[in-house]
Formats: structure tokens, sequence, C-alpha cells
């Protein structure tokens, strides 16, 4: 839901919104994001044994490309 309207969003000031730096780092941070979780979080929640460090790792670098997703969105706005 979120893609789509975003997308929608997008659509309505592709111009302007194309040359904003703001979205363009919005737009790398979910490609990273999504990479990250598909080949790095899915592997580390499906095994038998996660060690501590490697499972608080994994959580902070998600927490960290998806709050950054989050605030490289409202900068577009200001940018």
């Amino acid at each position: 839901m979120i893609l789509t309207s975003g997308t929608l969003l997008y659509l309505s000031e592709a111009m302007k919104t194309f040359n904003n730096p703001a979205f363009w780092i919005k737009v790398d941070l979910l490609l990273a994001a999504l990479v990250f979780h598909f080949f790095v979080v899915r592997r580390v929640t499906r095994a038998d044994e996660v060690s501590r460090g490697k499972g608080f790792a994994v959580g902070l670098i998600s927490l960290l490309l998806w709050f950054g997703i989050g605030c490289a969105g409202r900068a577009i706005g200001f940018v």
C-alpha cells in the first residue's frame, strides 16, 4: 500500500521529485532495505540458532535503513 501511494505521489510531481537529491537517497535506501531484508533478515530469522550479537546487528541495520527511508522521505519537502 505504501509503495502504491508513494508511486502516485511521485507521479503527480515527477519532474520536481526527480531532481530532488533527498528523493534519490530515499530510493537508494529503499532498494538497500529490500535487498537486506530478502537476503539477510530472512536468512537470520529462519535460522535455528542465531547469536545475540548477530541478531542485534541485523536488527539495528534494518531499523537504520527503514528510519533512513522515513527521514529521507520527510526531507523531500524541504530540499
